[in-house]
């Protein structure tokens, strides 16, 4: 019925649990946690058409699992030097989020980087984008540039409100990335990005009801050799507020390395935000405070698609209580996870 253009597909589930705990006062107890199960599903019609899918199960606080679509996206394509997708996808701001998806098997780490946390688990940048995605790779003979420019629904008034269906305001969201790998280094690829929105009113908060205007900056680097591998990001948020006139300005940065040794891969990693204070959007869920983190972990292949990885952090950050008071303080945390994929 179909012919040549006869429908491919394929599906890959990933998977994880463990326990987790950190010293600090709300959440001092070690937890036995349901992590997450993945589905990805790809597939394609004929040699320019293809479609990829992302559902996830994941757990959350307050003892409750959910089920949201994650990614769906259908795109064309002229090789590798056009495509042109629309749907869900993952946004270009933040290399880490780009390289990975929610399949934590994926990740050499149990958690991810304070610059690449989710928008709903109290992260800073956007992670997510529903919207029109155009880009492409180019071979010169010094490398291969690949370059994306995307327009999309913008954010929502409320942080965790990724906007899939509809946009709140008539301004869309803008992002733009660069990405080179040097054909000398093919271990090497660096890049940067860039995003503009207008993040709309909050008509249910009396501090929310201007527009705030929203600029990131984004700039990376990876090294994925044979016997070590690095990442490093570092992100710039400004915000400029509708309501008071005041400029907010945000930094986020994190540093990696791993170093495979067969079966074992130790690794460590430095997070740091540094972040303005009464940031109107960033308030209400306490992003707005600065943070830093050194973690120290350990991973083992159990087999070829399953690991077992053990983790430890310490580090320094703020905290706001009930009366909007800021303290800060020392903490440390643990973490286990045995993730896996087929």
């Amino acid at each position: 019925m179909f012919g040549e253009d006869s429908p491919e597909f394929s599906l890959r589930i990933f998977g994880d649990i463990g326990m987790h705990g950190d010293s600090k006062s709300d959440h001092s107890k070690a937890n036995f946690s349901f992590g997450s199960l993945d589905f990805v599903i790809s597939g394609s019609m004929g040699e320019r058409l293809t479609f990829f899918s992302e559902s996830l199960i994941e757990g959350e606080h307050a003892d409750a699992i959910f089920f949201d679509q994650e990614r769906a996206w259908v795109a064309w394509n002229e090789g590798d030097s056009f495509y042109l997708q629309l749907g869900m996808d993952n946004s270009v701001i933040s290399r880490w989020n780009r390289l990975y998806n929610h399949g934590r098997w994926l990740e050499t780490t149990i958690t991810r980087p304070f610059l690449a946390t989710f928008e709903d688990q109290g992260g800073v940048l956007p992670m997510h984008f529903q919207g029109l995605e155009i880009g492409g790779l180019l071979a010169p003979a010094a490398g291969d540039l690949e370059w994306v420019a995307i327009i999309a629904n913008g954010r929502g008034a409320d942080i965790e409100d990724r906007k899939r269906v509809h946009d709140d305001n008539t301004s869309k969201s803008f992002s733009t990335s660069l990405t080179f790998t040097p054909s000398s280094m093919e271990a090497l690829t660096f890049g940067a990005a860039a995003l503009t929105d207008i993040i709309p009113a909050d008509l249910n908060s009396a501090v929310r009801n201007g527009s705030i205007s929203e600029q990131i900056y984004d700039a990376y680097f990876t090294w994925l050799g044979e016997q070590l591998e690095w990442i490093g990001e570092y992100a710039w948020v400004i915000h400029h507020d509708g309501v008071s006139g005041s400029n907010f300005s945000h930094r986020l940065i994190y540093l990696q390395m791993a170093m495979p040794l067969d079966d074992w891969t130790p690794y460590t990693r430095f997070d740091l935000k540094v972040m303005d204070q009464n940031d109107p959007y960033f308030v209400p869920v306490d992003q707005d405070l600065d943070q830093w983190q050194q973690l120290l972990g350990v991973r083992h292949e159990l087999t070829a698609s399953s690991a077992i990885k053990l983790e430890i952090g310490f580090g320094h950050g703020q905290d706001r209580d009930a009366g909007g008071a800021v303290s800060s303080d020392d903490f440390i945390s643990a973490a286990l996870q045995i993730s896996w994929t087929f």
